[in-house]
């Protein structure tokens, strides 16, 4: 969203009023979808503002915003997180959650919800100097129209409260519709606001042009004992079915003084507009320690205390500057980003659960990942949203990142290519069944999995097929490859050797149980777990067993450091084998653990990142095994 500015400032009380002028236009035209199918009543506001204003729990939008003489002042990332009403209480502040009930209190009758929905909104601001800031914005919508609550700034643990909140938008957007609201500022300044519909038709800009749209004015006065501190207008474009698209906002005298367009949204790709830029620079990894060293520590929790929800991805080290541990739970579908120091950096909800591990693109400083809300995202490292593409079902694959170009499957049946700069769709290849397997580069063929058992080879460039082999059994583990070797593994519990280029089968080993997870190759043997948790260890130039565990209970994928295999278990033991076998050492999660924390339990394998193997618990905890 654009800023708003007022005229230029000369009191302390006037830079604080324009700050909250700015923010209160970044969050007042909200552009998501609403999408709670477990809620069938009808949406609070009514359906005109539900056509023009959409909400939905993990809707995204960036915006670019300019000055008056066009010049990029910033991009804006806005990511809605919808409240359910019976968690106001622990996810709301309690200073707006006051003024909520004061505002649309709940109903005497025992049992019924009030009619609703309470929106929080995480607005990201990059400026053109690099400087990113963080604002955490309260909507609550309900039969009137649209209120803003509260403005929360994490950097001052402060609270800016609307009392009564202040009304955006009225129920009724039909032109020559207006409203007004008034009140006091967090008990130190008053505020009025009025609002109006301009009028109802198509709009265009330099992007993209649109046949349903509203155009509202807005005014906002904020003052102090009747001395004026901030007088703001601007004009919102809000489209049918999309929400937001294009503001501006002017001086007292009526001049342009800003203007902010949507870049990407549901609906809205970026195209060729220019997104922001990467980071400065990527960090180096260290190398793993000597494990004799290695220590288990509780690294961090991905939820909000008092919420519980197993862990869905392995935790994914990413070497930014400064370098983030990736991790997602059930709970609430948030990308969850942790510092070096198990902080949460930042968060981003999709509309989904994330069931891929997500992957990084190190040249344009990106993340990339899907989940079940049948979306491919694309997330700067600092957390900004740049774009989702839409596909026909869910995405559970690891993106692969091949110089311009993203591949990826979806349980579609089809396996994409996109352009990894612009997100345009390079080409799309149609197969027998959902694809879940992750896809793997050898040279220029992308290798896929398929649950109809089918291993695709196709042409980076083109998609074309290249090879295809058959098998009866579905593939779901990633694919892997290493020294110019295939690996796939399947669930009828065979794991394949191939030759890459024409998909020629080297040997293939018969577990006899199913195969979900990837292998981890070694020098000489291969190593994967079983749907049982059986480790079991093959000849890499054979196939041949050379040995198995004779427990069971492991969880996959393995990993490999050195001469150490390490393998996570489901009653949350972490064990160390040599490569013939025989156990090297153990560590236990429960030892290290915080009162509060559920017995952990692994049933994700572990991950390499910065010279230390991460784990993720079934509490979605995070810990660290490594060095000192």
């Amino acid at each position: 969203m654009t800023d708003h500015p007022a005229a230029p400032a000369k009191s302390p009380l006037r830079r604080e009023a324009l700050a909250l002028a700015i923010i209160l236009a970044a969050v007042s035209g909200l552009a998501f979808a609403l999408a709670w199918p477990w809620r069938p009543r009808a949406a609070p506001g009514g359906p005109t503002l539900a056509r023009y204003v959409p909400l939905r729990n993990g809707g995204a939008t960036l915006r670019a915003a300019y000055d008056a003489a066009g010049a990029p002042v910033s991009w804006e990332s806005q990511n809605a997180v919808m409240i359910p009403s019976l968690d106001t209480v622990t996810d709301v502040r309690e200073a707006p959650r006051a003024v909520i009930d004061r505002f649309h209190p709940w109903p005497e009758e025992s049992g019924e919800e009030p009619d609703r929905e309470i929106i929080e909104v995480r607005l990201r601001t990059l400026d053109t100097a690099g400087h990113l800031t963080e604002t955490v914005s309260l909507i609550l919508r309900e039969p009137r129209g649209d209120f803003l609550v509260s403005l929360y700034d994490p950097a001052s643990d402060r609270d800016l409260v609307f009392d009564p909140p202040l009304q955006n938008l009225s129920a009724n957007l039909e032109p020559g519709e207006a409203w007004e609201s008034a009140g006091r500022l967090s008990g130190e300044l008053d505020y009025r606001a009025t609002g109006r519909v301009l009028e109802k038709g198509p709009f265009a800009n330099q992007a993209r042009s649109f046949t349903d749209c509203l155009q509202v004015e807005m005014r906002l006065v904020l003052s102090r004992e009747g001395e004026t501190a901030s007088d703001t207008r601007w004009h919102d474009w809000y489209c049918a079915g999309t929400g937001l698209v294009e503001s501006q906002t002017f001086d007292t005298g009526g001049a342009l003084t800003a203007r902010s367009v949507t870049v990407s949204a549901e609906g809205i790709l970026p195209g060729s507009a220019v997104l922001p830029p990467p980071a400065n620079r990527m960090v180096s990894e260290d190398a793993p320690a000597d494990p004799d060293s290695w220590q288990l520590i509780r690294f961090a929790r991905a939820l909000p205390a008092g919420k519980r929800g197993s862990s869905t991805i392995p935790p994914t080290w990413i070497p930014s500057d400064p370098p983030l541990l990736l991790t997602a739970s059930y709970y609430n579908g948030d990308l969850v980003a942790l510092d070096a120091t198990g902080t949460v950096r930042w968060r981003f909800r999709s509309e989904g659960t994330i069931y891929g591990q997500p992957s990084f693109d190190a040249g344009r400083g990106r993340i990339y990942f899907g989940a079940t809300d049948k979306r491919l995202y694309a997330l700067d490292v600092r957390g900004l949203f740049l774009w989702s593409f839409q596909t026909g079902d869910s995405i559970a694959t690891r993106p692969l990142v091949a110089g311009d170009t993203l591949v990826f499957g979806s349980e579609d049946r089809a396996v994409y290519a996109l352009d990894a700069d612009s997100s345009a769709l390079r080409w799309r290849v149609v197969t027998g069944s959902a694809v879940v397997s992750s896809p793997a580069l050898v040279g220029d063929l992308v290798i896929t999995g398929n649950d109809d058992g089918g291993v695709y080879a196709l042409d980076l460039q083109t998609g074309e097929r290249r090879w295809l082999y058959a098998r009866d059994a579905a593939i779901v583990a990633p694919v892997v490859v290493a020294d110019s070797t295939l690996y796939i593994a399947s669930r009828d519990g065979t794991l394949t050797a191939f030759a890459p280029a024409n998909g020629i089968v080297h040997w293939a080993a018969t577990i006899g149980q199913p195969l979900r997870t990837a292998p981890a190759v070694g020098k000489d043997a291969v190593f994967i777990v079983d749907s049982t948790g059986t480790i079991t260890a093959l000849d890499r130039v054979t196939g041949a067993q050379r040995w198995a565990a004779l427990d069971v209970g492991y969880t996959g994928p393995p990993v490999l450091v050195d001469e150490t295999l390490v393998v996570a278990r489901n009653d949350g033991k972490i064990v160390r084998f040599g490569l013939d076998g025989k156990e090297q050492g153990r560590w236990d999660a429960s030892d290290v653990g915080l009162p509060g924390d559920a017995f952990p339990a692994f049933y994700l394998g572990p991950a390499l990142g910065d010279g230390a193997i991460w784990l993720a618990d079934d509490d979605s905890v995070v810990y660290r095994l490594g060095g000192e």
